[in-house]
């Protein structure tokens, strides 16, 4: 009786499974036109490629197992053979081969720790110096999210506020702004 008003029927696929599974199938996801990795790329392009795969997946809230599946299908040339040589080994080992080991394995090969303190060091000194204050807060975003200590959001305004050029450090100061998105309006 409960199936009958609830509209289910035992042993089959929900409706709602079956819309997942083919909202997520191969094809579903390549009308998304995900970028190829060949690995012949910058630390920067890397990590773009990868976060801008992840986009894909969480909009679409698309299961672990085919974030994996369709990334691998994505990889090209160098990295297409890198991650087959090193999947083996793991399976050799009988690690579990999971979205979260691909990732780690993909920035320590495409994104090594060493680019990384770069990275934050180059945050921790940056000034606007030459730069319009459009590009000096463009580049601040970009590398505020490689400060690797705490981080909230009043220590952001003021990180920005020290680096930009003395006059405008003294009128954005006096505002005594404590929200990011308002300080870099």
């Amino acid at each position: 009786m409960e199936m009958m008003r609830t509209g289910t029927q035992s042993g089959g696929p929900s409706g709602s499974t079956v819309n997942n599974q083919a909202e997520w199938s191969l094809e579903s996801f390549l009308q998304h036109r995900p970028a190829k990795f060949n690995g012949k790329c910058s630390a920067d392009e890397g990590d773009h490629w990868l976060r801008d795969m992840e986009k894909i997946y969480n909009t679409k809230r698309c299961p672990n197992d085919n974030m994996l599946t369709y990334t691998e299908y994505q990889l090209i040339g160098e990295a297409s053979h890198w991650w087959s040589a090193l999947r083996m080994m793991l399976e050799d080992e009988r690690v579990p081969i999971t979205w979260d080991l691909f990732k780690e394995k993909f920035y320590g090969e495409y994104f090594p720790d060493n680019v990384r303190f770069a990275k934050e060091v180059e945050f921790l000194q940056l000034v606007q110096g030459g730069m319009t204050a459009t590009e000096y807060t463009d580049r601040f975003k970009h590398l505020v999210r490689f400060y690797t200590m705490g981080i909230n959001e009043e220590w952001q305004c003021r990180k920005s506020e020290n680096g930009l050029k003395p006059d405008l450090k003294v009128m954005i100061s006096n505002l005594c702004i404590k929200s990011f998105p308002v300080l870099v309006e």
